[in-house]
């Protein structure tokens, strides 16, 4: 829940979103069947019940009702696609009400793309992976874990003095907070109220794997070659040209269908002329994950007293998480998608996820650079695709084809050509 306050302090509500791209008319009826199950799973089954007093935590309760699918009948082109997903993701969530939405959209070509808009506190990569890509079962009444006492005044109470104990210790274990890399010639954090500008590269994976293992790397150090490529030709990059790469770091146990945000995160610095250098990021890769494996992530520690600070202290720790000032770039890798996940709605060609951030009321929006990788492997596209979607907003960025430029010649750069940039 620490990441329902953080986003709360932040005035944002962060979101992850699934595409499906298929080339069959729309089958609303499979769409509104996988709505009715993902309803019923443990991770989107639910919603926040805020804290009721000060020191205790949220709960989770059941979500109350199945959300309709929305249908929009008018046609878009498939260049258009992007813009379209772009609307849906400023589409509010509440994560306490109506956490998640899903809608249908037809294409020019015959075809139709569904996306699905999820508040990321009710789950993360991982959690979207194991809510779609399995066949689960209902909640049963037995398993219907967040249906137990509604966090009243006195429950709340009893959390906060029960709590106490853990916080101080927390506070105690808490490392002095390091300026992020770059942080003391940071640009400037927030941009105006331009809406990000996105791109997404359709690469065959016989392509890709080839590529990747012709330069000495890995698939995954590929994409991260190719996302700081990208950072460099933007300019998300420090003053002295290193570019910041924020990866996220799966924490998820096995069946872990309860966690929200089951992740922590490692740092890749790459200095100035190392992006293409494919089996170097392979090995620094390597390195900082075996580091960060050897160590408690700082911010994890801190849990147990984040219900005992007030706003204004979380919203600086949730900045601090996020790189503060400092050029840094998402770059997430889910890998490869199971077969249930990509045909949820029906037999997709293209299926690509994103993380876009919505701005209640607040003028200024910070600016941010993220990027994210999905593999899929199906009938329809023999030998699987590489889906890589790239998200910017920055005033330095004129608009998405200074984007799709700059993701065309990073994958040249590499030697890898996609079959489709939209």
């Amino acid at each position: 829940m620490a990441t329902y306050r953080a986003q709360r302090a932040l005035d944002q509500v962060v979101v992850a979103q699934v595409t499906w791209l298929l080339e069959t008319p729309p089958d609303v009826e499979r769409v509104r069947t996988m709505v009715r199950r993902l309803a019923e799973s443990s991770l989107l089954g639910r919603v926040v019940v805020p804290a009721p007093v000060f020191g205790a935590r949220e709960h989770w309760a059941v979500l109350s009702a199945v959300p309709e699918v929305v249908v929009e009948p008018e046609p878009i082109d498939r260049a258009a696609v992007l813009t379209w997903v772009g609307e849906r993701a400023q589409a509010p969530v509440d994560p306490t009400r109506e956490p998640w939405h899903v809608a249908v959209r037809p294409l020019t070509d015959g075809g139709h793309a569904v996306t699905l808009v999820v508040c990321h506190t009710l789950t993360d990569g991982s959690g979207l992976l194991l809510t779609l890509g399995t066949e689960r079962a209902p909640l049963t009444p037995t398993a219907r874990r967040y249906d137990g006492p509604k966090a009243g005044r006195l429950v709340g109470m009893r959390e906060a003095l029960a709590g106490v104990p853990a916080a101080v210790r927390a506070a105690r274990r808490t490392p002095r907070q390091r300026s992020a890399p770059g942080a003391a010639h940071a640009q400037p954090v927030t941009a105006t109220n331009r809406q990000p500008f996105d791109v997404l590269a359709c690469i065959d994976s016989s392509v890709w794997h080839p590529a990747a293992t012709a330069l000495g790397g890995s698939a995954n150090a590929l994409y991260l070659s190719v996302v700081a490529q990208v950072a460099a030709a933007l300019s998300r990059v420090t003053p002295d040209g290193t570019v910041l790469l924020s990866i996220p770091v799966g924490e998820r146990a096995d069946g872990d269908d309860l966690s929200g945000n089951a992740l922590s995160s490692v740092t890749l610095e790459i200095p100035a002329g190392s992006s293409r250098d494919v089996a170097f990021l392979r090995a620094e890769l390597k390195r900082v994950l075996t580091e960060h494996g050897a160590a408690p992530d700082p911010l994890t520690v801190t849990l147990p007293a984040v219900p005992y600070l007030p706003a204004r202290v979380v919203r600086r720790v949730a900045q601090a998480a996020l790189g503060s000032g400092s050029p840094v770039v998402a770059a997430s890798n889910v890998g490869v998608l199971p077969g249930l996940f990509v045909d949820a709605p029906g037999p997709a060609t293209v299926v690509f996820l994103n993380v876009g951030v919505q701005h209640p009321d607040v003028p200024q929006v910070p600016e941010r650079f993220s990027a994210l990788y999905t593999e899929t492997s199906f009938a329809q596209a023999p030998g699987g695709t590489i889906a890589l979607h790239v998200s910017v907003t920055s005033d330095r960025v004129s608009g998405a084809g200074e984007v799709r430029d700059a993701v065309a010649d990073a994958l040249a750069a590499v030697g890898v050509w996609a079959r489709e940039i939209l």
